[in-house]
Parts: structure tokens; C-alpha cells; sequence
């Protein structure tokens, strides 16, 4: 029998006495995860009830697992808990030269302080927004010309641009962009690709924001209308020069994909100088890294020409749970270790992170913590630290934020196509977690009965279809919606 049919007759089982005995309740469970096409993977299950604080059901829940983006639910709580929903990053442009005869004497620097948000992929101003406000206040202050540098200084973090267990075939894509205490759109250009003018053209390639930052390598050919085709993106290691190759049908929509880039102070720095100049504002100097060519600012003696301020941390929380973005969870990660520890390195954030745990019952070396976003396959924790984790932020003052960061089932973010129509729509808030024989999922469900109850599936080493792994997970959610 499938696993999908097997669910499904559990389930109706179950919704046949909703409000059967406990026995019965965890014969169900067992039912759930007893099954031939899990025998050789490992589940951690454990639910738990937040009105009583019992636990309803475990499995394996006190065996270490990874946890894939899990992981983001212990970062994002903790970074609400240290730093305050309320926190905000600021981006700045220094400048430590006088002005002139519409000349400004010196160089242009963007400090960074980690703001994953730096961007326009969330607003109304366009990829190159904020650096097209600044030229203008540049304007304002009667500069056309600036003999100098644009310097980007990243050093807020430390030089570890990729996080401890990260896999080397990733590097090409936005969900592994790399860390950086200056970020620009999310460390990543949208490579935009569309089929050519006939058959056996050549594709059309464009990427946003439009720098010449980026190289593409154009290896796409036109396929006749219908084709399935396919794309394959590759960035050369330390370079931003991007092989695209494959096959786009004839009439096919324009395809994207979030493509990473090397060295993302510099990359903010080059943008940076190219609007500056189709704003008219001459730049003698060059792009460069803070650091780099012995460029080190002195802020001291430099002053504020413009500034941006992120948004409250709480909307940074939520778009790292509810769209599971890997690099705004990184940079809260590295965040902590910076403003709390005093390092924005990856050992300091771990040790940040793993005190403020403690508050929450699970030991510090109980668990193992590489990342904050959960790429990492070394990280380890159990179903248990889950829920502990999950209890304690339901009585924290910073609940609210925390769960309307989660993705509803059936309704919004990660969770948006699953669930639909079946008795956990809307009822579930909860955090994915996905890499390859890895899936997890871990949040809240409130019963029909108004008991909101915690709960954590953590699957390693499966080698099933993923629709399968997300039919078992739905299925213990549908009947934990329907429980008293």
C-alpha cells in the first residue's frame, strides 16, 4: 500500500473518534510512522500540549538529528529574545573629503552592519533604490564629481563568507549567498532568461539589478515551442563570471533564478559607483573592498553624507521563517555574535546562541551549532529541543512575532500549497526543513478544541519521494487539529 492510501486511512480512523482515549491517540501515532516505506530512515516525532505542558506523543525524541532549516526557529527566537523585535540596522555612506568646486576630495564608504535587508526585493524602490537616494542627497550637496574611491566595508563580520558544513556545489545560488557584514540584494543578481527570436537562437540573458559586476556566459539555446528544456547555472569558485547553459522553448515566459555573487562588499561598491554615474556624478576612483589596497576608513574623521535603516527585526524574522531565507537568518546569526559576543564570527554567534538556549532548558553542549540558518549538515538537536524551545517562546513577550513568522498551512509562505482543504488548513504555523534525504517540519497546531499544541518531525537519512515525507507530516497535523 502506498504511503499516501495508508495515511489517509488513518486519518479517517482518527476523525471518526476525535476524542478518543490517549491509548488510542498514540496506537494512531504509531500507526502514522510504522510504516515499510520509513523502515530504513530515522523520525524523531514529539508533540506536546501548551496548556498542560504534557507530552502527547514521542518518538525517538531525544536522539540527535539534523534539523536542515529548523534551525532558522532557534536563530529567529533568539535574535527577538537578545536584540528586541524593535532592533533596526543602519547602513551608512561616509565620507571624509571636502567639497570642492563640485568635486568632493576623497573617498565615498558604505558601512555595513549586517542588514540582510538591503535591497529593494522587498519594496517599492527598485533594485538600486537606496543607492540612487544617496546620489541624489550627493547631488543636493552640489557634488558632480568624486575624486576618490567607493569603498565597501564589510568588517563587521569576519571573513567567513560561507558558513561550516556548507556544500561546495551550492555556492552557484541565492540560497547559499554569501555572508557579509555589507550586504546589497541579498548577495545574489536575478538572472533573467528568455527564448530568442526562433529556434536554434540564441537565448536572451539579462540580470537584475543591471551591473557589469556580473559575466554571463551565454550557452542557451532556443528550443522548438513546447519543449520541456531545461537550465543549468554554474559561477566559477572566487569569480562572478556565471555559465548559463540549456534549452528555453520557443514562446516559454522568461525564467529566473537567484544566482550569487563573490565578494558581496564589492559587489555593493560597484553598483554603487555605476548609479552614482548614470546619475551623472563623475567617479575617478575605483570599486574596492574595505581592507583591500590597504583601504582602512577612520570614521572619526569622516561624517554621514546619507543613511538606511532596515526594517524592525520582526519583519526581518519573518521573512526568514515564512520564505526559509537562508542568508537573512545567517545574518541575524552573525549578528548576535557581533552585538552580544563582540565577534560576528561563526564560534562567537554559536556561543551566543547556545547560552541563550540555555534560558530554555536545553543545555549548551547538548547541541551541536554550525549555522544559523540550518544549510549546515553538522548541525545536531532533538525533537525535544525543539519543543522546549517552542514552549518557552509561547510564554515569551515576543510570542506574537515569532508565530506570525511561521508559514500557515494552506494559506501563506513555504506552507502556502500544502495542507488545502484538509482540516489543518490555517491552523498550522510552522517552519520547514528540506535538503536532500532530510525533511522536517516543526511549529504549532491549534485543535479545534482551542489547544494549541508544539510539535517537531525531524527525518534523516530518507531516501523516499519528498511527496511522501510531506504526506506523513500533513497527516499527523490533520490529526492533531482535529484533537481536543
Amino acid at each position: 500500500m502506498r504511503i499516501g492510501c495508508r495515511i489517509a486511512g488513518i486519518i479517517a480512523l482518527f476523525l471518526l473518534f476525535p476524542s478518543c482515549a490517549p491509548l488510542q491517540q498514540r496506537a494512531a501515532f504509531e500507526a502514522l510512522f510504522d510504516t515499510p516505506a520509513l523502515s530504513s530512515a530515522q523520525w524523531g516525532v514529539a508533540v506536546s500540549s501548551l496548556r498542560t505542558g504534557e507530552i502527547l506523543y514521542q518518538r525517538e525524541a531525544n536522539r540527535e538529528f539534523v534539523p536542515a532549516s529548523t534551525m532558522k526557529l532557534f536563530t529567529t527566537a533568539a535574535a527577538l529574545i537578545r536584540l528586541g523585535p524593535d532592533f533596526r540596522y543602519t547602513t551608512a555612506l561616509y565620507t571624509g573629503g571636502l567639497l570642492q568646486d563640485g568635486t568632493l576630495q576623497g573617498n565615498l564608504v558604505i558601512r555595513g552592519s549586517g542588514d540582510p535587508s538591503f535591497s529593494g526585493r522587498f519594496s517599492r524602490e527598485g533594485a538600486t533604490g537606496v543607492f540612487v537616494q544617496w546620489a541624489d542627497a550627493l547631488q543636493r550637496e552640489g557634488v558632480r564629481e568624486i575624486d576618490g574611491d567607493v569603498v565597501g566595508d564589510d568588517t563587521f563580520f569576519d571573513g567567513q563568507y560561507l558558513g561550516n558544513g556548507w556544500s561546495w556545489d551550492d555556492e552557484t545560488f541565492g540560497y547559499a549567498a554569501q555572508i557579509s557584514g555589507l550586504s546589497f540584494y541579498e548577495n545574489s543578481v536575478d538572472v533573467e532568461v528568455s527564448p530568442g527570436e526562433g529556434e536554434g537562437s540564441s537565448a536572451v540573458l539579462r540580470i537584475v539589478p543591471d551591473t557589469r559586476y556580473v559575466t554571463l556566459l551565454n550557452r542557451v539555446i532556443t528550443a522548438p515551442a513546447g519543449e520541456s528544456g531545461s537550465l543549468h547555472f554554474f559561477r566559477s569558485p572566487g569569480t562572478n563570471v556565471v555559465t548559463v547553459s540549456g534549452r528555453i522553448a520557443s514562446g516559454s515566459p522568461v525564467l529566473r533564478e537567484m544566482v550569487s555573487v563573490h565578494d558581496p562588499a564589492l559587489f555593493s561598491a560597484t553598483v554603487l559607483k555605476e548609479v552614482l554615474e548614470s546619475k551623472g556624478i563623475r567617479v575617478r576612483g575605483v570599486p574596492v573592498g574595505a581592507g583591500r589596497k590597504g583601504v582602512v576608513p577612520e570614521y572619526t574623521a569622516m561624517r554621514i553624507i546619507a543613511s538606511h535603516s532596515s526594517p524592525p527585526l520582526h519583519e526581518i524574522v519573518r521573512i526568514a521563517n515564512k520564505w526559509s531565507r537562508n542568508l537573512y537568518a545567517e545574518q541575524l546569526f552573525r549578528t548576535l555574535g557581533k552585538v552580544l559576543g563582540g565577534e560576528g564570527s561563526t564560534a562567537r554567534s554559536s556561543e551566543v546562541l547556545k547560552e541563550t538556549l540555555s534560558r530554555m532548558g536545553i543545555a549548551p553542549d547538548a547541541v551541536a551549532i554550525y549555522d544559523g540558518s540550518g544549510f549546515s549538515r553538522l548541525n545536531l538537536v532533538t525533537p525535544l529541543h525543539v519543543l522546549s524551545l517552542l514552549g518557552f517562546m509561547a510564554r515569551h513577550e515576543s510570542f506574537p512575532y515569532f508565530y506570525n513568522s511561521l508559514a500557515i498551512a494552506g494559506v501563506d509562505g513555504i506552507l502556502q500549497r500544502r495542507m488545502k482543504g484538509s482540516e489543518a488548513e490555517g491552523r498550522v504555523h510552522a517552519k520547514t526543513g528540506y535538503f536532500r534525504h532530510v525533511r522536517a517540519l516543526s511549529g504549532y497546531v491549534t485543535s479545534k478544541g482551542g489547544d494549541m499544541k508544539a510539535f517537531s518531525l525531524l527525518l534523516n537519512n530518507y531516501l523516499g519521494p519528498a511527496a511522501e515525507a510531506r504526506a506523513l507530516q500533513d497527516g499527523l497535523c490533520s490529526i492533531l487539529s482535529r484533537m481536543p
